[in-house]
């Protein structure tokens, strides 16, 4: 019943729906191409970067001030 491609007998449910897994790559691909697509045009897309790396929180931060009219994000420190 479902997707789910997972279990495990201490789980009490299945998990590791495979259309998470189709859908997440999908919407990769449709953020790739148009990165792509505004690159060509000559436009700098407001791409976010991993906070993995370094200056990530800082190039994020500048992101979301340079678009802040357009992007409805919320985020609440300490939380």
């Amino acid at each position: 019943m479902g997707d789910a491609e997972l279990a495990d007998p201490a789980v009490p449910a299945p998990f590791g729906p495979a259309s998470t897994v189709v859908t997440s790559a999908l919407m990769q691909a449709v953020v790739a191409t148009a990165a792509a697509d505004l690159a060509a045009r000559g436009l700098t897309p407001p791409m976010i970067r991993s906070g993995n790396v370094d200056g990530g929180h800082e190039w994020n931060g500048r992101v979301f001030e340079e678009n802040r009219d357009r992007i409805f994000f919320r985020h609440s420190a300490g939380r």
